[in-house]
């Protein structure tokens, strides 16, 4: 078969496991249904745009600076940062925590976090709560960095990089609405005018939960956690429409226990000091540690 315009990107040996009926996945049901739950986890990037963005707003309103005795200076850099804090100081224990008991067990884990931190910023009768209760937001948008692992690690082989390439626009999803939100209620004369945008942040979590309900362990958990037969089962449902004789479900499968054995051997003989010993590692390393900086500089948030 001749490699098409959309073949291009696609490796020989991927390409010759892939079903000869090469429907567009709108056509085919399981892959339309993997779609829309990835769409739903999609939506986990929304909701951190709109927790990060809300700030914003609500620096604009006057209810809120006069509940919160109108802060300014290094003070309310500290209001806006500390939901940021709280994220630093979640990612690592998050990291752990999904790589020990699996992609989904974290992202409940951080709705938990969230409904507590959005309860008792809502409800907030004096400021130091609401300071504290943005921590609390903060630590939970880090257990929900899971998200974008488990869809990649779910995703169609041929789709995952367009899904992927998805996450971060849908932040502005989020951080859009958190606008308006704030823009809605700034003529209320009340303190829901700044309440109202604030327990608007479980929007999307709560609309995610049905597709987190529905959505499948991460296969290469499961593989790397000794449960191979659960990740063979759920790449033939969601990969192969069921088709448990699939090469490309065989492919995957000997594709992800390869890469898990490479990633053990390197944890015997790899050193942190690789990273330096060549030019083309100490220039990966120059882009992975200023591409975080440069996404957070970039004026935007």
């Amino acid at each position: 078969m001749a490699r098409t315009k959309a073949d291009k990107s696609i490796s020989e040996a991927l390409l010759a496991v892939l079903p000869s009926d090469r429907r567009p996945w709108y056509k085919v049901p399981h892959l339309i249904r993997l779609n829309a739950i990835l769409v739903g986890i999609l939506l986990f990037s929304s909701t951190v745009g709109y927790d990060i963005s809300l700030m914003n707003g609500l620096q604009s309103m006057g209810q809120w600076t006069e509940f919160m005795n109108h802060p300014a200076g290094a003070w309310l850099g500290f209001i806006g940062a500390i939901q940021s804090l709280g994220g630093v100081i979640g990612m690592p224990l998050q990291a752990s925590f999904s790589n020990r008991y699996g992609r989904k067990p974290s992202l409940w884990v951080g709705y938990i976090f969230l409904a507590g931190g959005v309860a008792m910023q809502t409800a907030t009768p004096i400021p130091a709560l609401f300071i504290v209760s943005r921590f609390i937001v903060g630590f939970s948008s880090a257990w929900f960095m899971s998200a974008p692992v488990l869809i990649a690690e779910l995703a169609y082989p041929t789709q995952r990089s367009k899904v992927v390439a998805l996450y971060q626009p849908m932040y502005y999803v989020g951080s859009v609405l958190s606008s308006w939100a704030t823009f809605g209620c700034r003529n209320m004369a009340s303190s829901w005018g700044w309440r109202i945008p604030v327990v608007l942040q479980i929007t999307f979590p709560v609309i995610s939960i049905p597709f987190v309900l529905l959505c499948p362990e991460s296969p290469r958990w499961l593989v790397r956690n000794g449960k191979s037969d659960q990740a063979r089962q759920i790449l033939t449902k969601y990969h192969a429409g069921g088709d448990e004789q699939s090469p490309l479900v065989n492919f995957q499968m000997e594709e992800i226990a390869d890469a898990i054995r490479v990633e053990n051997e390197l944890a015997y003989t790899a050193s942190w000091m690789d990273m330096l010993r060549t030019k083309g590692n100490r220039r990966r390393l120059y882009i992975s540690a200023t591409l975080g900086v440069s996404a957070q500089w970039n004026g935007v948030y």
